[in-house]
């Protein structure tokens, strides 16, 4: 394998994995909503960041050379391996990133962190899944490698907060932040300007407006969204539910003191139900293959120009502005998530820590690779690249923001989004992924929208009363 090779591979884990991967976290209740310890907050003049991040540099010279560091990675993150040579150069090690996707990631991360595994230095996780590595030890603190790190360095403060306070867990700092992505509601101005509609405004003006596409339009359809069953509508239930008014959990909600303090289920409110009714009603303007439609699926409608809206995380922006991937081109809108009228906008975020497996045998290769990485010098490199901006100073940047427009949307939303958007406990895979799987029975129409709800508030509630959360009615 050559040095900077990236490989993609399409694992079949073992029903091993997906054991060890089901398996719940600590009895203790997670605590949220810490202040960043370290006295990580406190601002850096870019003339002292510089200056810090000139010494790194030169002390990064050939200082590794010999060395192999090993990352794996969810399979949408190729930009980031165009930098990677860079590093090699500078450092003389070789970096092999292994690509995988979504939920090959997440059992295999799992699986290598509890059998011990040694194999791989750096995880990049989920933010959702930030409780149940930290929880279950398969990541390192990095309290102790910012402590010795100058903070003019690493310039803390700098990175979206949202990302930043994302990583804390019982006080530890669990990774730094990677490539944190925000949903967007992206439109196709040529299909909205021949169906004679404008954008929509909120959920209600979303309907109106794909069906006039739908059944304007020849050969298009007016939106296209995450039906599939399991994890992608269930990850979509919780994109919707803020900006519906309403809230997943009974203490989970943007401003709660303790976001885990009562983990109810309120999937039968009548803000989730109307959620769920949302994705119904929305099914009959979509592509026939609607109902295995997940994050790959509608991309690709809505860059091949079948579908005028998609409600999508923004790293789906910059490829369709490629031609091998897009007929789009830059005929394309972009707008904040929509949301019911008369509701606070709530931004839903993704975003990934990069993380230093517990045990990994090149801690402080990983370290460094993670400093370099995350820099506001390399961090805007990346950004001009494709990627994601982690910081308010790239975000900010003129030069970017005139290559990418919707950077002026970014930054007007990317403080109303919270870390526990979705649960960051040990169990939020597998709460996802109950939920998905009795939202789909209710698209499918094998029960009502509230039979298949209360067999999620059911199955869920019961979940999280068995390791060890206060649930009520269950």
């Amino acid at each position: 394998m050559t040095r900077g090779t990236i490989v993609t591979r399409r694992v079949a884990l073992a029903t091993a994995l997906v054991v060890l991967a089901g398996c719940h976290g600590p009895k203790e209740r997670p605590t949220a909503g810490q202040p960043i310890p370290l006295g990580l907050t406190h601002v850096v003049p870019a003339s002292e960041q510089a200056k810090a991040w000139r010494t790194f540099v030169a002390g990064l010279r050939d200082k590794w050379k010999g060395k192999t560091l090993r990352v794996i990675s969810w399979d949408d993150n190729r930009v980031a391996g165009r930098l990677v040579p860079d590093f090699e150069r500078l450092t003389g090690a070789k970096v092999k990133m292994e690509l995988h996707p979504y939920q090959t990631t997440y059992l295999l991360e799992t699986f290598l962190g509890s059998s011990k595994s040694s194999s791989q230095d750096i995880f990049v996780i989920d933010m959702p899944w930030v409780g149940k590595f930290a929880a279950a030890k398969y990541v390192e603190p990095l309290n102790a490698y910012l402590a010795k790190t100058p903070k003019e360095l690493i310039d803390h403060r700098d990175f979206f907060k949202v990302m930043s306070s994302g990583a804390v867990w019982e006080n530890d700092i669990t990774g730094l932040p990677y490539t944190p992505v925000f949903v967007f509601n992206i439109y196709n101005n040529a299909l909205l300007r021949r169906a004679g509609v404008k954008p929509p405004r909120d959920y209600d003006d979303l309907v109106r407006v794909a069906r006039a596409v739908t059944e304007r339009v020849d050969g298009a359809y007016g939106v296209v969204m995450n039906n599939q069953t399991g994890t992608a509508v269930g990850q979509a239930y919780f994109e919707y539910i803020y900006n519906m008014g309403g809230k997943p959990f009974a203490s989970e909600y943007p401003g709660s003191p303790d976001y885990y303090a009562d983990m109810t289920p309120q999937f039968t409110s009548p803000q989730s139900i109307a959620v769920v009714d949302l994705f119904k009603k929305l099914l009959k303007y979509q592509p026939p293959e609607r109902m295995n439609v997940a994050w790959d699926a509608r991309f690709d409608a809505f860059a091949r120009g079948r579908a005028a809206l998609m409600s999508t995380w923004n790293f789906d922006i910059s490829p369709l502005l490629d031609p091998k991937l897009s007929v789009v081109g830059d005929d394309f809108g972009v707008q904040p998530i929509l949301h019911k009228k008369g509701v606070t906008l709530n931004t839903p975020v993704g975003g990934w820590e990069i993380a230093i497996n517990r045990h990994a045998r090149n801690k402080d290769l990983a370290w460094d690779f993670m400093v370099w990485f995350t820099s506001p010098q390399v961090g805007t490199r990346f950004a001009s690249a494709g990627g994601f901006p982690t910081r308010y100073s790239v975000l900010d940047n003129q030069e970017l923001a005139r290559r990418f427009p919707y950077y002026r949307i970014l930054r007007q939303v990317v403080d109303t989004a919270f870390p526990a958007f979705r649960p960051q406990i040990p169990e939020s895979f597998d709460v996802i992924e109950v939920l998905g799987t009795w939202i789909a029975k209710a698209l499918y129409g094998e029960l009502s929208t509230r039979e298949a709800m209360i067999r999620a508030n059911q199955e869920v509630g019961l979940l999280l009363k068995e390791a060890g959360y206060t649930v009520h009615g269950v």
